[in-house]
């Protein structure tokens, strides 16, 4: 008998897994439809377009880009151009450097506290920084999920 509902246990968190697991891959899949990492205070990230090199944050984070804020007094990003972003996400060593594409932008003001936002769609993501960053997005859409219950 108390071999027959530990196997009936077993199943039961598999299946909690499963549903779990199924439910994050349907908040994370498809274009606009990424499930988005909002960090409590920005994470810094060093630019590089334009020809030249900045320093922004990154307000938040998905599988497929992220949104990032540069100085005012910085040129504008153009929409469709280059832009390369050197970052390491809270509590990890790992330095990661991805290429993405400029998609769209908003003006910031020309003092320090506006500055100019953009979203970048990363268009090269190597294997180990993929993985990475799923591992770091699914734990906190994991603390979202458990926050939320």
């Amino acid at each position: 008998y108390p071999l027959r509902r530990q196997r009936q246990m077993c199943i039961r968190d598999r299946r909690s897994s499963e549903k779990f697991l199924s439910v994050l891959q349907g908040m994370m899949a498809g274009a606009r439809d990424h499930y988005r990492c909002e960090f409590p205070q920005p994470i810094p990230v060093k630019l590089r377009y334009l020809q030249q090199e900045c320093a922004g944050a990154i307000y938040n984070i998905s599988m497929d880009g992220a949104c990032i804020e540069i100085a005012g007094r910085n040129p504008l990003p153009r929409v469709n151009g280059v832009i390369t972003l050197s970052f390491q996400l809270p509590q990890q060593k790992h330095t990661h450097m991805i290429t993405g594409e400029v998609c769209w932008t908003q003006k910031g003001e020309g003092d320090s506290k506006h500055g100019h936002n953009s979203g970048v769609r990363f268009t090269c993501l190597d294997e180990h920084s993929r993985e990475i960053l799923w591992q770091f997005i699914s734990a906190m859409a994991q603390n979202k999920l458990v926050e939320q219950k």
